[in-house]
């Protein structure tokens, strides 16, 4: 009888141990999933500064340049794995990232094709990108 209550202690430390167990890498994907995507976005702000200070008369190529690497981020930022505690924020994130593609696209092929038009739907589309659900970063951060 000695022997089979000591294993039902054992069994409920063990499983107490395996919940704090995955609490805690649970908070560590949250962590790194959150520092990934600020990672993402961080890298867009930055490559749109850039945009800023292009000149287009002495090198106009940088701008269809830089474009291309808000792209490349962006596409890479829509294949982070989110926690599941975080599957509807990262849905969010994907439509963001997913317009900020088709918008810079958009300006690509406009500017590469003198299109005035493609530009003006591309500037039109990332006007409206809507990155309100960004402050969940730092508000559960």
């Amino acid at each position: 009888m000695h022997i089979h209550k000591s294993k039902k202690i054992i069994v409920f430390i063990s499983i107490i141990l395996l919940i704090l167990f995955s609490i805690i890498f649970m908070d560590s994907d949250e962590e790194q999933y959150k520092a990934r995507v600020q990672a993402t976005i961080n890298q867009i702000k930055n490559y749109s500064l850039e945009i800023d200070n292009i000149d287009l008369n002495e090198n106009p190529e940088q701008l269809v340049l830089t474009y291309e690497k808000i792209v490349e981020t962006a596409k890479a930022g829509t294949k982070l794995q989110p926690p599941s505690t975080m599957v509807k924020f990262d849905d969010k994130l994907n439509n963001y990232l997913n317009d900020t593609i088709v918008g810079y696209n958009l300006l690509i092929e406009g500017t590469n094709n003198n299109d005035l038009e493609m530009i003006r739907k591309g500037i039109n589309t990332l006007s409206k990108l809507d990155d309100s659900f960004l402050k969940e970063l730092t508000v559960s951060s």
